[in-house]
């Protein structure tokens, strides 16, 4: 036996299987790559027909009702009046939100403002805790209502600094400042009056 001749036929066909394992991996990276593109267009056919199923029927879309947080939310948004966490669950319970009692109502509307405590002011009303949104310019700006006095404005823009690592809202600080230049008294964002 030639054992010379032999080797040299293992070592081809080692050098062989190397060659085509490393086609298959090529190959293999190729077909995901391709996968992925088709899974990628299929993803946006499907929102292209739900968009187009949605203009093509006159039934409304199913919106979700805002959920518990959302509305306790909302209610603390739409005031500058501190409120109770009675005043919150009988706001709550006007607009049809129920509990199995008043009392679980109540005690779902302290676990929230517990959840939410770093976006409100705590306060005092009657002896007991009363809770008003730190931040009035987003509820205010939205609805064209009156902001207040030039100090308030310059508070809003203090607290809008330190939240300016989120996107735009160092833009919106600076229209703030720029807003503020040569007005006084009380704001309103819809009809600013210069002096």
């Amino acid at each position: 036996m030639d054992y010379a001749k032999s080797r040299q036929e293992a070592l081809r066909q080692m050098d062989e299987l190397h060659q085509r394992r490393e086609a298959i991996v090529q190959e293999k990276e190729r077909l995901d790559r391709e996968n992925g593109e088709i899974e990628r267009q299929l993803f946006g056919l499907e929102q292209i027909l739900e968009g187009l199923e949605y203009l093509s029927t006159d039934v409304p879309p199913d919106i979700e009702a805002p959920g518990f947080t959302d509305q306790i939310r909302q209610i603390l948004q739409e005031t500058d009046v501190p409120l109770t966490a009675v005043q919150i669950r009988d706001s709550l319970a006007a607009a049809g939100t129920t509990g199995s009692s008043p009392k679980n109502l109540l005690i779902s509307v302290h676990t929230v403002l517990g959840r939410i405590e770093s976006n409100l002011k705590k306060t005092e009303k009657d002896g007991r805790a009363a809770y008003v949104w730190k931040h009035p310019l987003r509820k205010h700006y939205r609805r064209g209502a009156a902001l207040g006095s030039l100090a308030e404005l310059a508070s809003l823009s203090a607290d809008m600094s330190k939240l300016s690592d989120m996107n735009g809202i160092a833009k919106l600080n600076e229209e703030v400042k720029a807003l503020s230049q040569g007005y006084t008294g009380v704001w309103n964002l819809g009809a600013a009056k210069k002096k």
